[in-house]
Order: C-alpha cells, then structure tokens, then sequence
C-alpha cells in the first residue's frame, strides 16, 4: 500500500499515515520502519509504502513502513497500482 506521513512524533514513537487509495488514516509505530528508512527523518508528507494488519483489538495499523521518494512513486507506475 501507498500513503504519506500525516504526522510523526519521534520522541513518541508513533504516528498516522494517510492512505492515498482510501483517505483513511493508519497508525505506524517506530518499530515497524524498515533498513531503509531513518525514522527520525521521517515526516510530515513523507511517501512511504506499508502493508496493513490489524492489532489486537482489531484495528488497521501500518507495518513494514519504507520511506519512499517520488521518484520511486512516478518513475515505477505499477507501484501504485499493485496496492
């Protein structure tokens, strides 16, 4: 899946992404940001791609979160049709 960071408090350790698809916000926490992503780099705005699970009661949380660039997003079209 594709979204941007909404938000991210670093000193937290959390924070929402907007789905581009959807529009719906999902929780992110610090442990869920890959190699390839410095978590305090990551904010506001920041492309990223996910996968979505539910936590234990049920609600969408984002995993596996890799910061992407826009270049990524408009150099590979199938990125955004494969969510």
């Amino acid at each position: 899946m594709i979204g941007h960071v909404k938000w991210y408090d670093v000193k937290r350790g959390f924070g929402f992404i907007v789905d581009y698809h959807s529009n719906d916000e999902i929780f992110f926490g610090r442990h869920e940001i890959r190699a390839n992503s410095i978590f305090h780099h990551i904010g506001e705005g920041q492309p990223v791609s996910y996968d979505l699970q539910e936590d234990g009661q049920g609600r969408p949380i984002a995993v596996n979160l890799h910061a992407l660039s826009i270049d990524d997003i408009l150099l590979d079209p199938d990125i955004t049709e494969s969510t």
